[in-house]
């Protein structure tokens, strides 16, 4: 959101898109964690696709962080990923 707030990149006029990110909704668990996620029945593989193009451009090395997080996950059989399971390269 701080990309998109500050003007710093601009989306493009796609009514699905906006209408994915419109349609997101932030959730606060009991322990205090917020999600966002989108309403039971919606789609968000879009808005998905997008926030992780914007984050990938940063150039802060965030991405690389998270990729590296999912590969170890993914290594130690744990949820979200199986041994051997590793996104394609960036």
């Amino acid at each position: 959101m701080p990309l998109l707030n500050s003007g710093r990149c601009e989306l493009l006029d796609h009514l699905r898109l906006h209408a994915q990110l419109l349609g997101l909704e932030r959730r606060t668990a009991r322990g205090g964690r917020d999600s966002i996620d989108h309403v039971p029945g919606s789609h968000d593989d879009l808005a998905n696709a997008a926030a992780g193009a914007l984050l990938g451009q940063q150039g802060n090395g965030l991405f690389l962080l998270y990729q590296r997080e999912y590969e170890a996950r993914c290594a130690a059989g744990a949820a979200g990923g199986r041994p051997g399971d590793t996104p394609p390269p960036v």
